[in-house]
């Protein structure tokens, strides 16, 4: 497995690649953005980063995307959106990587969703998600919240996960981090307060490997999730 960026680092810095987007990639982005609009989408650029959901909060060196009220450069109905609307966005195989920041718990179908960014990205791209832990108030206290998230939610983004039951989910994620940022520093070190306590994780930072082909859905290619614990 290829190493990952520490889930923990801002995922709009220039850390997450080892320094700022190359120049020919600054260029064609920047070049692009301002057809966007007029082709629909983005389908001839290769290593894409996307700002999914983006809302307010747009990157300078990524792609942002988002319904059409936040005025991101694609529009694209995250929850509604067919896979070959994706595919007019961005083509197949061309996002390197995408980030979802306290996105993923305001989609209804974010199953959907998540096997049509799969069909969109390349062989071992990298999804970083950020979202309150369900046992938290801020999974219920927004109303635009759809469902509580925990750690475990992360696995039905992998395929080997339906081994027991087809729901006619495609993509296949590998959970290549799960950190649980804890409410008290000293909660750190105790970890019944993952399974115990109402407030203790504060928010969950998770890292996906996009994994191609798909695995086949059987037992035998079910990996462990290990979910460590950091300091807020």
């Amino acid at each position: 497995m290829s190493e990952f960026p520490n889930p923990l680092i801002d995922a709009d810095q220039p850390q997450l690649f080892g320094g700022s987007p190359d120049e020919a990639m600054d260029s064609r982005l920047s070049n692009t953005r301002e057809s966007v609009h007029d082709s629909g989408g983005l389908p001839d650029v290769h290593g894409l980063r996307l700002n999914l959901g983006c809302g307010r909060n747009k990157s300078e060196n990524m792609v942002n995307v988002d319904l059409a009220i936040n005025e991101p450069d694609v529009v694209l109905d995250l929850n509604n959106s067919s896979l070959k609307e994706w595919y007019v966005a961005f083509g197949k195989e061309t996002v390197q990587y995408a980030q979802l920041i306290h996105v993923i718990e305001h989609i209804p179908n974010h199953l959907q969703m998540m096997e049509n960014l799969w069909h969109v990205m390349e062989p071992g791209g990298v999804v970083y998600i950020r979202c309150p832990h369900g046992a938290n108030d801020d999974a219920w206290e927004d109303p635009t919240h759809v469902r509580p998230i925990f750690p475990g939610s992360f696995m039905y983004y992998s395929q080997p996960t339906y081994w027991r039951a087809d729901y006619g989910y495609r993509g296949d994620f590998r959970v290549a981090k799960c950190v649980c940022i804890m409410a008290v520093p000293s909660m750190v070190k105790n970890k019944n307060f993952l399974v115990y306590s109402r407030n203790a994780v504060a928010e969950m930072v998770v890292t996906l490997e996009v994994v191609k082909p798909a695995r086949e859905p059987i037992r035998e290619n079910m990996e462990p999730l290990v979910v460590t614990m950091a300091e807020r």
